[in-house]
Order: C-alpha cells, then sequence, then structure tokens
C-alpha cells in the first residue's frame, strides 16, 4: 500500500500504510509494541529467546470470532500471536522506505 501511494502519488494510501505501522508501534487498544528493540511496553514472547533478536517482530494480533483485535498477554504461548517472525519486520522496513 505505501509503495503504490507513492507510485501513484496517492497521499490517503500512504497515510493508511503508516497507520498499520502505528498500530504495530504502539497505537492499539492494548498499547502493546510489537518490535521488540522499540518501546517500552511488548506483548509477552513464547520464548526468551525473542529478546536476544534485536528488533524482533511478534506476529501480533489476530481475530477473536466477533471481529475483535486479540493478542495473547498472559504468560500462555499463544503461537500465533506471541512468536518473534522476521517477516513482519521485513515489510516494516519496507513501509518506511516509501513514507515522506
Amino acid at each position: 500500500m505505501a509503495r503504490a501511494g507513492k507510485k501513484l502519488d496517492a497521499k490517503k494510501w500512504k497515510d493508511a500504510a503508516e497507520k498499520i505501522l502505528n498500530w504495530s508501534m504502539g497505537h492499539n487498544p492494548f498499547g502493546l509494541c510489537l518490535f521488540t528493540g522499540v518501546g517500552f511496553k511488548h506483548p509477552i514472547p513464547a520464548s526468551f529467546m525473542n529478546y536476544k533478536i534485536p528488533s524482533a517482530a511478534l506476529n501480533g494480533f489476530i481475530g477473536t470470532p466477533d471481529d475483535q483485535p486479540y493478542i495473547e498477554t498472559r504468560n500462555l504461548v499463544e503461537w500465533s500471536t506471541q512468536e518473534a517472525w522476521d517477516i513482519p519486520y521485513t515489510y516494516a522496513i519496507g513501509l518506511i522506505s516509501y513514507l515522506d
């Protein structure tokens, strides 16, 4: 979305992409930043090893059956929300490179 917004000079698309980035950085209902190397309030990771990966990105939110955002915030392992992946980090870096 950010890349298309830049190529097509569509400000609304770039703004929407930036809002997605803001969501993952902590502007979400739980105030949690999904990148371990950024900020101070993070979800509990699935493994203590996540903190050894610089700027690891957790999978993040999933939806509940009633379409509400959900992320595990207790010390329970919910792999779909607490596992660290490099894909969200890679997309975030790509998104930033297309924003003004």
